[in-house]
């Protein structure tokens, strides 16, 4: 198939990508199942490998590993893409690339080529596709451009954040944009001829699929949240139109029964949010737990479900028990029937519960109270009324006199029995309504009266007491600016249950959505008598300001010591959400160890804003200190101001490149060299490698010493890009992966190490550059290894010796030479017994009678036999390697003529 115009490719990749997205390939593996994935390791690309793996694009290695940062070739690549594509690509027209023809030892590679080819994704450099090459970044991006038509997707309004375009070649600038435009790219230095690492490809083909996915899917329901009484849709993508109620069907199912039809009310669209809202009728709690479910579905697209969970009704039970004056008070944890509550028989009353003598009472009255009480419903509390004495002619309900009240053969209102339960009770003067106060906490605020921004949590404590009745319960509502109210919140006793006449509670008021203003606080609490404060009173004000009260934050990037200067230099950010950011500061504390503190040693001094001035809500600052005191243990610390006056708390400095800490327990401390001007790692031995090898798997050990202490080793390999020895392809940058201290950690003045690293599938010459870090930052660096990887077996051709030599007589015919594509090694090279003559699969000569390899190019071996060997016959030759250790597979050559 010749290549085709991007309409077909379009179309092409467009009928298959969104079967592959929603089926995938059965997944390979999950980002947790590989061994040097983490989300410390990779970061950024963590998730995205995992969907990567998980859909099938792209696979891991055979030791379990995924290798997030080695290099990823053009046939990786070819290999990832064919996957994506499904099997429904036509490749009976199709031709080889020159490079991966029919019979190519790879047979996936072969198949997906044909594929990429067909599509139009590849279409190769001259013929070839050129496999075991590097993709760079700007390659990438013509490769997801092409395959996924992605420019057919960028709207008039996207714009491209990238800023190095210029550096791209031009025919891969526009690629480049239309990433950026789409947002799979959100950087703005795109580096376009770095080379691409298994990482970043794997973030790129997810974001490049969920981009052609969002911008292509129709508008439908994304995702539903229900809570009782109101059902909220999200879009995942905004309607061309503003929808109606009408466009939605809803259902409703309880514990995953029937389906029934729901007619929503109060249907609102927020086109910001790409939200939709209905009000539904509300489900009542019953006697068993319920999981309600809404599916709702826009227009004709799939239906999406969201649901919740009511509890069970609590077995009707008794709450409490409070007397005061004549009256006893029963509070029952929900509604009660009002037949039985109110039946004088079900309540019996002892007035002393020690004295044998009593008779017991029932009430003379029982009343359910129609009205709610505080948090408790209307019927939830049942006020019993004793008149007149008891047979011993005492007054039935007398104060601190230790009575009990047995209750039985209630109902509640669903219907069922209450069990019976007989009650101590400690009568009291008739009954005062309980009192509370209160105040709020907003950071370093606490007080009857604070600030606070919108957004911000504020803390609530309340102190409720009761009059000789212990508090039960207590709550709050907010009155807004407008004067009305919040729903009521329940607060929880602070010390975990409300069983005392005076009570702590606590709770806290989110603030998300409050305009600015002042905003009330009304708690309300009930006693065991019944009791309440009325509908609650004020015990505090919160004033919802638009001034910025909020500190700055900041933080410290880096931190280092220059032992030649003896001073911390500092670089930092500092941020606010509301203001701009007026300065930094920073000041020096010295550890004094006759007081065994800190002592200011330099006050608060004026950071540097690194563009030239403080006056944005986002600054970078640095600063350096003055020359500090050598063997002395100090504390920095840097605190930053906003315009509207706010300073943030100071923040200790961690010195990253000193080990020691300071004189006190005190946080980030450090204590400076015992000497100046440190400014070298002592030494970095590490054992040469200059070879030739066919293994991948690389080995290098060595030592670093200092006298501040070693901190780190890192390596980082290059691979030659030229035939003039210039190592200009950065394989892999600076990092500590595959370096292992001998004894554990780096930590002592002197340190071997061992270093593993795995050198990338591709042949040629590689070089590996070690470095060591002291405890000031000092770094040394040694170019210590020179690889050559040759894993390619050698080839041979063979011709008579006369030929050869362009002689026509006095050259035996039984002499011959052979001529490797590579240097071999001389004993494999001059072994009689790796030559063979054969005559239709029989042995003729088993061994060369003289073998001689030519010194001067170390790749040409002449060659002699006993006899003359024919034109009909063959020369096998085997087990001849070359200098990495391939040796040649039996290979027969047919004589020459």
């Amino acid at each position: 198939m010749a290549y085709q115009p991007k309409s077909y490719r379009k179309f092409l990749v467009g009928t298959v990508s969104a079967a592959v997205v929603a089926s995938a390939i059965v997944p390979a593996a999950s980002a947790a199942s590989f061994s040097d994935v983490t989300k410390e390791t990779v970061k950024d690309h963590y998730q995205n490998i995992a969907t990567a793996s998980e859909k099938g694009y792209i696979k891991g290695y055979g030791d379990g590993t995924f290798k997030p940062y080695n290099t990823i070739t053009r046939g990786q690549v070819v290999k990832i893409l064919a996957r994506t594509l499904g099997d429904d690509v036509d490749t009976s027209k199709t031709e080889n690339f020159s490079d991966v023809p029919s019979n190519y030892s790879d047979k996936e590679l072969v198949e997906a080529s044909l594929k990429v080819r067909a599509a139009g994704v590849f279409t190769g450099n001259g013929g070839k596709l050129l496999p075991d090459q590097n993709i760079t970044r700007q390659q990438m991006a013509k490769v997801l451009v092409n395959g996924l038509g992605l420019e057919a997707l960028v709207d008039s309004d996207d714009t491209s954040r990238v800023k190095d375009i210029d550096k791209a070649y031009s025919e891969y600038r526009e690629d480049i944009q239309t990433l950026s435009k789409l947002g799979v790219t959100d950087v703005e230095t795109f580096n376009p001829e770095t080379n691409l690492t298994r990482a970043q490809f794997a973030s790129f083909i997810v974001r490049a699929y969920d981009v052609k996915e969002s911008r292509t899917a129709k508008p439908s329901v994304q995702d539903v949240t229900a809570v009782n009484g109101k059902v909220t849709v999200e879009f995942n993508k905004a309607p061309e139109t503003a929808p109606t109620a009408n466009d939605f069907t809803i259902t409703k199912s309880v514990n995953a029964g029937t389906a029934t039809s729901v007619a929503p009310t109060d249907f609102k669209y927020d086109a910001s949010s790409k939200t939709a809202t209905f009000s539904v009728e509300k489900v009542e709690a019953a006697t068993a737990k319920q999981t309600v479910s809404y599916s709702v579905a826009y227009k004709e697209t799939d239906a999406k479900s969201g649901s919740f969970t009511i509890d069970a009704l609590p077995a009707a039970s008794i709450l409490s028990v409070g007397a005061a004056g004549n009256e006893v008070t029963v509070i029952f944890n929900s509604p009660v029937d009002t037949a039985t509550a109110q039946n004088v028989i079900n309540y019996t009353y002892d007035r002393d519960r020690n004295d044998s003598t009593n008779v017991p009472v029932h009430p003379t009255n029982a009343e359910v109270n129609p009205k709610a009480v505080g948090p408790y419903e209307a019927g939830q509390v049942v006020t019993l009324t004793f008149d007149g004495t008891d047979n011993n002619g005492k007054n039935i309900l007398v104060p601190n006199e230790k009575g009990s009240l047995n209750i039985q053969n209630i109902k509640s209102n669903k219907g069922t029995i209450i069990a019976s339960k007989t009650v101590n009770v400690n009568p009291v003067a008739a009954g005062v309504e309980p009192s509370v106060t209160g105040t709020l906490t907003n950071g370093a605020q606490t007080s009857e009266e604070v600030s606070a921004n919108a957004g911000t949590e504020v803390k609530l404590n309340v102190k409720a007491k009761g009059i000789n009745s212990d508090i039960i319960s207590a709550r709050y509502r907010i009155q807004r600016p407008d004067n009305t109210f919040t729903n009521w919140t329940d607060l929880n006793a602070e010390d975990g249950t409300f069983d005392e006449t005076s009570e702590t509670a606590v709770g806290s008021i989110d603030t998300t959505g409050f305009a600015g203003g002042e905003y009330k606080v009304f708690v309300q609490t009930v006693d065991s008598s019944g009791k309440t404060n009325g509908d609650g009173e004020q015990v505090a004000t919160l004033e919802i300001t638009k001034k910025d009260i909020v500190a700055p934050a900041v933080t410290t990037s880096e931190a280092t010591y220059k032992s030649v200067d003896r001073a911390v230099e500092v670089k930092g950010l500092a941020k606010d959400a509301e203001s701009d950011i007026k300065n930094v500061q920073y000041r020096v504390l010295k550890y004094n160890s006759s007081t065994n503190a800190y002592s200011t040693s330099t006050e608060w001094t004026n950071a540097t804003a690194v563009d030239g001035s403080f006056n944005e809500k986002s600054e970078n600052y640095e600063f350096v200190t003055p020359k500090l005191d050598n063997s002395a243990s100090y504390l920095l610390q840097v605190r930053s101001e906003d315009s509207a006056g706010n300073t943030s708390d100071a923040q200790a400095v961690k010195v990253g490149n000193l080990i020691s800490t300071g004189g006190t327990s005190a946080a980030n401390t450090f204590t400076t060299p015992s000497s100046s001007g440190d400014s070298k790692v002592d030494s970095l031995a590490v054992d040469k490698v200059e070879s030739i090898t066919n293994k991948q798997d690389l080995k290098l050990t060595g030592t670093a010493k200092d006298s501040a202490g070693i901190t780190k080793v890192e390596y980082a390999v290059y691979r030659e890009a030229d035939e003039e020895g210039r190592y200009e392809v950065k394989v892999q940058d600076f990092g500590q992966t595959g370096v292992t201290p001998n004894d554990g950690s780096f930590n002592s003045n002197e340190e071997n190490f061992t270093i593993n690293y795995k050198l990338p599938s591709v042949d040629g010459n590689y070089l590996v550059v070690v470095r060591a870090n002291d405890g000031y930052g000092n770094v040394v660096t040694d170019e210590t290894a020179k690889v050559t990887l040759d894993t390619k077996v050698p080839a041979v051709s063979v011709a008579r010796a006369d030929k050869e030599t362009d002689a026509t007589d006095g050259i035996p015919n039984n002499t011959f030479v052979l001529t490797f594509d590579e240097q071999v090694t001389e004993d494999t090279a001059e072994n009689v017994k790796n030559y063979v003559v054969k005559q239709q699969g029989q042995v003729v000569e088993s061994e060369a009678t003289e073998v001689e390899l030519d010194d001067s190019t170390g790749k040409k071996v002449i060659l002699s036999f006993a006899s003359a060997p024919k034109a009909e016959q063959t020369i096998n030759i085997a087990s001849v390697q070359d200098l990495a250790g391939n040796a040649i597979k039996a290979t027969s050559v047919n004589v020459p003529k």
